[in-house]
């Protein structure tokens, strides 16, 4: 985190029935200065696979998967999700539904945040083939906007090739916002 310290996320059986994503912050002394704290809002099914990056502010944000989230609840369908969070671990945002197209199994995220403090989300979704690879931008506050700044979810596919499965996609920042 901005500050040296940083945040470690869980998948943990939260209520009994169903995975959720839990948090806890530490200090760069290494020491706890929360407690464990749920992310997800959503409660039913299963959500799992978190990851997690720093924003600029001294926030961060964390992806999920959440399952059945959109359609009939413990459905085998998994939809993309992210909130973000300040410096204490208080939620800034609502949860957000990062992909846009509802359906099949979307997994695997991974966060990028870029030197403005707006920040990319890939995950594996299906493409006309088997599993590809998509993107989501957001601004610095969080919402969604497209490659030419546009608002709102608009989603892209980032592998060209849509023979097979494109997996375990990863994301990194480079240098001058890109």
């Amino acid at each position: 985190l901005a500050n040296g310290g940083y945040v470690v996320v869980w998948t943990t059986s939260g209520n009994g029935e169903a995975d959720e994503i839990f948090a806890r912050i530490y200090g760069a002394d290494g020491l706890a200065t929360t407690g464990e704290f749920r992310l997800n809002q959503y409660q039913t099914s299963a959500q799992d696979e978190p990851s997690i990056a720093a924003l600029p502010d001294g926030g961060f944000v964390v992806a999920w998967s959440s399952y059945g989230q959109e359609e009939t609840p413990n459905t085998n369908r998994t939809e993309v999700y992210m909130r973000r969070f300040g410096p204490t671990g208080a939620a800034v945002s609502d949860e957000l539904r990062v992909n846009e197209a509802i359906g099949n199994y979307q997994r695997s995220s991974q966060i990028a945040v870029l030197d403005d403090g707006s920040f990319v989300i890939v995950w594996q979704g299906i493409d006309s083939d088997l599993n590809g690879v998509f993107a989501q931008l957001f601004d610095v506050d969080g919402d969604p906007v497209a490659p030419d700044g546009t608002p709102g979810l608009s989603e892209f596919r980032v592998n060209m090739e849509e023979f097979r499965n494109q997996d375990e996609p990863s994301v990194a920042a480079l240098t001058g916002g890109r």
